[in-house]
C-alpha cells in the first residue's frame, strides 16, 4: 500500500471517458431498461445524492443530487481516493456513503477549527495537509448556517470527543487518534455538512465497495441522454 510521503493528498486524476460512454450507450440501447449499468472489469456508473462533497460533486446551490460517478474496483485503497463504502454503524446503518481517504492504518489524526478562517485544518502525522479539494468559506447565508451548526455541534461535545463504537480506539495526548489495523479515516470535502470518520470514527477497508475513477456531472450531454434511457441511477 503506498504511503503518503512530504507531500499534500491531492484530487485523484479523473478518468475521461467519453469515448467509453460511447459504447456504454450503444450497449445500453440494445440491452433495454435497467437500472444500472455495468461492464466489462466491474465499473458501473452510479447517481451521487447529497451535498458532503462539494464542491467536486453536485455543486449546484440547493440542488444536491445529479451528478455520476465511475466506479472501479481496486485491491488496494490509497491516500486521496474517493470510495463507496456502506455504513454499518450507527444511525445510517446501511446507508451507502461516497468520502476521500484522508488517513490509512497506524496513522495519527488531528482536527483543528480555525475560527479565523471557518476552516477546519488537518494534521496527518503532525503535519498540516495542503487540500485545495476542500470546500472554502463563503459569505452566503447557506455556509455560515451551516457552518454555526457544525461549530456548536462540536463545541457541545467537545473538541477532543472520537465515536470509538466498541472498538477501543487508540488516543493521544493532543487530541487525535491512530487509525486502527485494516482501516480507514474519510471525509466528504464539504467539511462542514458531511457526515463521516469524524462520526462513526474510522471504517474498516473491507467495507469499500469501489473507488471513483471518474465524474460526469448531470449538465453533460450523456447524463441527459442516459437519464431519459433510465431515469436516475441509484
Amino acid at each position: 500500500m503506498r504511503r503518503l510521503a512530504n507531500k499534500a493528498i491531492y484530487s485523484p486524476p479523473l478518468t475521461h471517458f467519453s469515448q467509453i460512454l460511447s459504447f456504454v450507450l450503444i450497449l445500453a440501447l440494445l440491452i433495454g431498461s435497467v437500472t444500472q449499468i455495468v461492464w466489462l472489469n466491474g465499473h458501473s456508473l452510479r447517481e451521487v445524492n447529497g451535498a458532503s462533497m462539494r464542491p467536486l460533486l453536485n455543486n449546484y446551490g440547493a440542488v444536491d443530487n445529479g451528478d455520476m460517478v465511475l466506479i472501479g474496483k481496486r485491491n488496494n485503497v490509497e491516500y486521496g481516493d474517493i470510495v463507496i463504502f456502506t455504513n454499518k454503524t450507527d444511525s445510517t446503518e446501511g446507508k451507502q456513503l461516497i468520502k476521500r481517504v484522508i488517513a490509512l492504518e497506524n496513522d495519527k489524526i488531528n482536527l483543528l477549527l480555525r475560527e479565523d478562517t471557518q476552516s477546519i485544518e488537518v494534521y496527518l502525522n503532525d503535519k498540516l495537509l495542503d487540500e485545495p479539494y476542500v470546500l472554502q468559506a463563503k459569505n452566503d447565508a447557506e455556509y455560515q448556517s451551516l457552518y454555526q451548526k457544525y461549530r456548536n455541534f462540536k463545541s457541545q461535545l467537545g473538541w477532543n470527543y472520537w465515536k470509538t463504537d466498541g472498538r477501543n480506539l487508540v488516543t493521544t495526548s493532543d487530541g487525535g487518534i491512530i487509525v486502527p489495523k485494516g482501516c480507514m479515516f474519510c471525509m466528504g470535502d464539504n467539511r462542514i455538512d458531511s457526515f463521516d470518520s469524524r462520526s462513526f470514527g474510522p471504517v474498516p477497508i473491507e467495507w469499500c465497495e469501489g473507488i471513483v475513477e471518474g465524474v460526469l456531472y448531470k449538465d453533460s450531454v450523456y447524463t441527459h441522454i442516459l437519464s431519459s434511457i433510465y431515469g436516475f441511477f441509484k
